[in-house]
C-alpha cells in the first residue's frame, strides 16, 4: 500500500477491531470511539475476528476476555504467533475484577493495556486515538522510507546521464 496522506481531507481509513460477544457492547464502543477516517470492524467471536484480521491491517484491537468458544486470551495467542498480527496492539477489556488476575494473565497474552468495565469513555477515547496516531506516524515513516529509497538509489551505471553526454561530446 502506497500512503500519500495520513491527515486531512485525504486521510487513509485506519482500521480497529472490536471483537466482543455481546452487541450491546460493541454498539457501545462503536459509539464512544466512531470518528472519520477510522473504520471500526465488529466481531462477535474470534474466529470473525482472526477473518477480519485476514483482510484489513489494524492499528489496534479491543478484546472482550470473556466469550464463548474462543476467549479473548486464546485470540491474543494466535494473533501474537502470526507474522501478520504478532504486533498489532491489543487492549483487554473485561468485567472481571482487577482483583482476579485478568491484567495479569492480559499482559502475559500480550496485551498492551486492560480496561475494566464499566470503562471511563474519555479514557478509552484517548487511548484508541493515540494507537490510532502512532498507527499513522508509522505508517508515515514507512511511506517516507520508501520514497527516501527510491531517491536515494545509486545511479544506474549503464544508463548515461546529461553531465556524461556533454563530457562526451566534449571529446
Amino acid at each position: 500500500m502506497t500512503v500519500h496522506a495520513l491527515w486531512g481531507d485525504d486521510a487513509v481509513v485506519v482500521h480497529v477491531l472490536l471483537v466482543d460477544d455481546r452487541e450491546e457492547n460493541l454498539t457501545v464502543l462503536e459509539a464512544l470511539l466512531e470518528q472519520p477516517h477510522v473504520r471500526l470492524l465488529k466481531a462477535s467471536d474470534g474466529n470473525e475476528a482472526l477473518e477480519f484480521l485476514l483482510q484489513y491491517e489494524v492499528a489496534l484491537a479491543l478484546i472482550d476476555v470473556q466469550m464463548p468458544g474462543m476467549d479473548g486470551f486464546e485470540l491474543a495467542e494466535l494473533m501474537r504467533g502470526a507474522q501478520r498480527t504478532r504486533r498489532v496492539p491489543i487492549i483487554f477489556v473485561t468485567a472481571a475484577t482487577p482483583e482476579a488476575g485478568g491484567a495479569f494473565r492480559g499482559y502475559e497474552a500480550g496485551a498492551v493495556d486492560v480496561l475494566f468495565k464499566p470503562i471511563d469513555p474519555k479514557v478509552l477515547q484517548s487511548k484508541v486515538s493515540s494507537f490510532i496516531e502512532q498507527f499513522r506516524q508509522q505508517q508515515q515513516l514507512t511511506a517516507d522510507s520508501e520514497m527516501g529509497l527510491e531517491h536515494s538509489r545509486p545511479p544506474d551505471p549503464h544508463q548515461s546521464s546529461s553531465h556524461d553526454k556533454t563530457r562526451d561530446e566534449r571529446r
